[in-house]
């Protein structure tokens, strides 16, 4: 059984792990080992979980919720507000138990956070050459929006919840 539970801080050295293994299974043709454990780094710093954490305990939308299994780490989503539009700014689920149902569930507990808000709609930016992340979102109902694109490598891709 999964069990899902917002993030705390004695969760971030494991959501570091779980991100590194992820990102060299994901990312392994697109970027080099070296450029994956800088950007790691530097995505998941003390710094950066300290701003996650001040704009979900201020209340000014963020959610970052955490996915175990017999009390082990197996994935994580994290969604914020920037400008003034909900983005799916991070979702990971361990390589070795991909299609299980995780991200469904991960997306799951987002969403109902979203609509208690009163918020329809949110985005994902994937990398474009992340084919994996491409057809899950698709496969979740979110749509590709070209209007939403951030450039040639980060397409958007929006989900009317």
């Amino acid at each position: 059984m999964t069990t899902y539970s917002q993030l705390q801080r004695k969760d971030v050295n494991e959501i570091r792990k779980l991100a590194l293994a992820s990102w060299l299974v994901t990312y392994k043709n697109i970027f080099t080992r070296n450029s994956i454990r800088r950007q790691v780094l530097n995505h998941y710093s003390d710094k950066n979980f300290q701003k996650v954490a001040r704009s979900i305990k201020a209340k000014k939308g963020g959610y970052f919720v955490i996915a175990r299994k017999k009390k082990i780490l197996v994935g994580y989503a994290n969604v914020g507000e920037k400008n003034r539009e909900w983005e799916l700014k991070r979702i990971y689920v361990t390589p070795k138990i991909l299609r299980k149902g995780i991200g469904s569930g991960l997306l799951h507990n987002v969403e109902f956070f979203l609509k208690s808000k009163g918020i329809k709609r949110y985005c994902a930016h994937p990398h474009p050459k992340n084919s994996g992340a491409i057809m899950f979102y698709l496969k979740t109902g979110f749509k590709r929006n070209r209007m939403g694109d951030i450039g040639k490598n980060s397409p958007c891709y929006l989900k009317a919840i």
